[in-house]
């Protein structure tokens, strides 16, 4: 039987991860009134805001909004 030879280690350099590019901050939008709501969300000026499970709806984008009283804010 042949003897068992080891193979030599060969050190890689380590690459780091590349960046990834930061997004920067979005300002939340200014509060719009709110004109009237229904079981599946509310109306604000012609836009619809979907849900309303604890005053929290998305916007048509997906974002989030709060819903204060009569006021709605996305952020």
């Amino acid at each position: 039987m042949p003897a068992h030879v080891p193979l030599p280690q060969v050190s890689t350099p380590r690459i780091p991860p590349p960046a990834m590019p930061g997004n920067a901050p979005v300002a939340p939008g200014a509060p719009v009134p709110v004109i009237t709501c229904d079981p599946g969300g509310c109306w604000s000026d012609g836009r619809r805001y979907e849900g309303g499970t604890g005053g929290t709806f998305l916007d048509k984008n997906g974002r989030p909004c709060q819903s204060n009283g009569n006021w709605i804010q996305c952020f």
